[in-house]
């Protein structure tokens, strides 16, 4: 009983080993929608080695894997960083878009920051540099170069840098006068000796100065007036307001001594405009006068002596 049992066991080894393998002319029957290929059954709507037919080998495309959809090759997925931006398939997923600034971390989206040049790195836009004379300060690329280090006055020269209140970013420096543009007509620091006082404005005009003594002023040099003192400044076209409703005026003005004259001139244009310190109940005061030779003035502020006002 035991050598019989062992017979069985030796013929079922001897079969499994010597079992017979398809041969090259063997007749593969698949079932729908699957096709024979040689001795495989495939299906040719999916599979890129044989994609519409047998051994119809989709093309290895770069940076994407192969596909066959509906028996037609087509685009596969993308690697890891890449993009098919450009909707050809023959040149696979063309774009970096790690790296690509015109396509940064997805088609189309291009790296372009305000007052600075960008860089796409790792699929996000940062800033390569600044503009000069600006900075990214609140450190969000997204506005890029945001802080004119010239004229904010939160970031003067450079981020952090913050003026005091009452105080103007200008030129990189926090100062006391305010900033000059374009829509002055003029501006006249009499930081000049004299005789000539520069008009700091783009317009030049330029005046002389007549009895003047140079001192300390509010903000610089300053001109103390006496008598028949005055600065005087040609006509020009940039002067002509006439027709105009609208007109500032700013000078800081120091008046010493008592209010004994009946009114002081600040600036005069004749028959056109004036600005002055109406000596009113014993108080200088603001006055303006204008081209009918009426002067107005704001008799709820009067002004001390002796001391730098606005």
């Amino acid at each position: 009983m035991r050598i019989s049992l062992g017979c069985i066991a030796i013929s079922v080894l001897i079969d499994a080993c010597h079992r017979e393998q398809p041969t090259p002319n063997s007749i593969v029957t698949c079932a729908p929608p699957l096709t024979a290929c040689g001795d495989v059954c495939v299906d040719a709507r999916y599979d890129p080695d044989h994609c519409g037919g047998c051994d119809q080998a989709c093309p290895t495309l770069p940076n994407a894997s192969r596909a066959c959809s509906n028996g037609s090759c087509g685009l596969g997925a993308c690697a890891s960083g890449f993009a098919d931006c450009n909707a050809k398939v023959q040149d696979g997923c063309e774009v970096n878009i790690d790296s690509d600034s015109l396509h940064c971390g997805a088609c189309d989206t291009v790296c372009g920051l305000p007052s600075g040049a960008s860089v796409c790195n790792a699929g996000q836009c940062e800033i390569a540099s600044c503009s000069p004379n600006t900075a990214d300060c609140n450190g969000n690329p997204s506005d890029g170069c945001e802080s004119d280090l010239l004229h904010d006055s939160s970031h003067c020269g450079q981020c952090g840098t913050g003026c005091s209140s009452g105080r103007f970013c200008v030129s990189g420096q926090c100062s006391i006068a305010p900033p000059i543009d374009s829509s002055l007509m003029g501006y006249w620091n009499f930081d000049d000796p004299g005789p000539v006082t520069k008009d700091a404005s783009s317009n030049g005009n330029h005046g002389e100065a007549y009895n003047v003594t140079q001192v300390d002023g509010k903000i610089g040099q300053a001109y103390r007036f006496s008598g028949s003192g005055c600065v005087g400044i040609p006509n020009s076209s940039s002067l002509q307001l006439i027709g105009q409703n609208q007109l500032t005026m700013m000078a800081w003005v120091k008046f010493s001594g008592a209010c004994r004259a009946d009114r002081g001139v600040i600036l005069n244009k004749e028959a056109t405009y004036e600005m002055g310190a109406e000596c009113h109940t014993a108080n200088f005061q603001q006055a303006l006068q204008f081209g009918d030779q009426r002067w107005s003035w704001n008799g709820n502020n009067p002004l001390a002596s002796n001391e730098w006002q606005l």
